[in-house]
């Protein structure tokens, strides 16, 4: 049984996003069976290398970086490319159990933790809780990745043709939401390819930028407008913790700065810390403001400048991939 807590989402009061509450033996249990499947997963090389999300050691901002490096190439070499990112709907809900229990097997798994999985998916059901009133009891048989990125040279873009992701969507039970699917054609020319792919009938709008996993990235690939939406939001976080800021100590603003502003600043640094200074001056100008609120020389001196943790966040990511 688990018990969800519907949570709205940004911009949509109308649309909520569901958070369910088990029983903490069954998430134990669930978290040391993962642990052992991720583990034979990855020892028999049956996870893809592009697979990024809930994996060890990698990161969304991994997968960024491929992304990024690839549309560049293509830019570099053919002048142009066209960016897609597919939308599923209701992506972790739609889990459908009866498919996944039926590939288990296919990879080698041993036979009593496939029926022991199978048996932790079975009978499950939920209620909505709201303000402490629930509703009835419901059975449930699929949920528990949001997006896929997709990416292809001049010379494929004209057909687009994205039937066989229709088709698989098909087969896995999986429903692609067209309306919220984003393209954008990426180029250096001055005068860009149009282009105009459908996706299950419904025509597909250019856009100037395209938004992945947290970063807005422009058609140029460039990222001047994910970064001056980023410093609005730290600036506007940084504006309410200097408003309640006479009821903490030093300490207390300095570490609600570290949790709440900074880390809009920093996220996924490493691949937009070369832009250009005038677009990273507004970050730095934040972190001054921080300092003051926070009120205590002593405390502001040890902050490292965004800069340093930038050049930081690059050099990590540099060393796993010098280290395959």
């Amino acid at each position: 049984m688990a018990f969800v807590h519907p949570i709205p989402k940004k911009g949509d009061r109308s649309n909520y996003r569901p958070i369910a509450i088990t029983s903490l033996f069954s998430k134990t249990m669930e978290f040391i069976v993962s642990c052992q499947l991720m583990r034979f997963l990855e020892d028999h090389q049956l996870i893809s290398d592009r697979q990024y999300g809930f994996g060890r050691g990698q990161s969304a901002g991994d997968l960024l970086v491929y992304l990024t490096h690839r549309w560049a190439q293509a830019v570099e070499s053919k002048g142009e490319a066209l960016a897609v990112s597919l939308d599923i709907a209701k992506a972790f809900d739609r889990v459908w159990h009866k498919a996944l229990l039926s590939k288990l097997p296919s990879y080698g798994l041993p036979e009593k933790l496939c029926d022991w999985i199978t048996s932790f998916l079975a009978d499950r059901s939920i209620k909505v809780v709201v303000d402490g009133v629930s509703s009835d009891c419901k059975p449930i048989n699929a949920g528990d990745s949001t997006g896929d990125a997709l990416y292809t040279g001049h010379a494929n873009i004209s057909r687009g043709n994205f039937s066989k992701y229709s088709d698989w969507g098909r087969l896995n039970l999986v429903q692609f939401n067209p309306q919220k699917t984003q393209v954008c054609a990426l180029t250096a020319k001055k005068n860009p390819f149009v282009v105009s792919p459908q996706f299950q009938g419904t025509p597909l709008v250019d856009l100037a930028s395209i938004g992945i996993l947290g970063v807005d990235i422009s058609s140029d690939v460039q990222f001047r407008g994910h970064l001056e939406e980023k410093a609005k939001l730290a600036s506007k976080n940084l504006g309410v913790l200097s408003r309640a800021g006479q009821y903490f100590m030093p300490a207390h603003r300095l570490q609600l700065y570290k949790a709440q502003v900074r880390p809009h600043m920093e996220y996924c640094s490493h691949f937009w810390a070369g832009a250009p200074q005038y677009q990273l001056h507004p970050l730095d100008r934040i972190q001054c403001r921080a300092a003051r609120i926070v009120d205590d020389r002593v405390l502001s001196d040890r902050l490292d400048s965004l800069a340093l943790r930038r050049d930081v966040a690059s050099l990590c990511i540099f060393f796993h991939i010098y280290h395959g």
